[in-house]
């Protein structure tokens, strides 16, 4: 889960636990990426926000694909921008979801 929104990150991060994942937080891209070789097995799937400080969504979507990264990844964007989307879209994301995310109980 790569987000710079701290509210979001915690919410995922507790619905995962919820439902019985384990879930690595980052609150940006480098970061994220950085963390990844620390991380004792590959990733189940990817959370990652689209837009962020220091190294954005797309290009730590771009690294993974590239670097053979084969887990869906949920793309998280609060912008409804039809390029954004596309741009996505072309490095190959299992779906995108829309913020504010609000659980259902």
């Amino acid at each position: 889960m790569i987000d710079d929104d701290e509210a979001a990150r915690e919410i995922l991060v507790e619905l995962l636990g919820r439902i019985g994942y384990h879930a690595f937080a980052a609150a940006d891209g480098k970061a994220g990426w950085n963390g990844w070789p620390e991380r004792p097995r590959r990733p189940q799937a990817v959370l990652l926000d689209l837009r962020m400080p220091v190294l954005d969504g797309f290009e730590v979507l771009h690294r993974y694909r590239s670097e053979g990264g084969t887990a869906p990844v949920i793309a998280l964007s609060a912008m409804d921008e039809k390029e954004a989307v596309v741009k996505a879209m072309r490095l190959a994301p299992a779906t995108t979801w829309w913020k504010p995310i609000e659980p259902r109980s």
